[in-house]
């Protein structure tokens, strides 16, 4: 994906006092890259770091069925 196709997946959205940075992909490099950049901005307080993980697929409502996850949603913030 390039630069220019990585900022059109880029979203603030306002949260009553807080904005929430978004990026949506269908990359796992993207992904990747996401959790180390995460990673290497809270170095030095690895303890306060609180990640969050959710995922969603289609029902499986007939016997055998399996459907591959459809969304995941990763998010951080700070314990104080």
């Amino acid at each position: 994906m390039s630069t220019t196709q990585a900022r059109r997946n880029l979203f603030s959205v306002p949260f009553y006092n807080e904005c929430i940075h978004v990026i949506v992909t269908k990359e796992a490099r993207q992904v990747h890259e996401w959790i180390l950049s995460i990673c290497s901005i809270h170095i030095d307080f690895p303890k306060n770091l609180l990640i969050g993980l959710d995922t969603e697929w289609l029902p499986n409502l007939n016997p055998g069925e399996n459907h591959p996850i459809a969304i995941l949603q990763l998010s951080i913030g700070n314990h104080y």
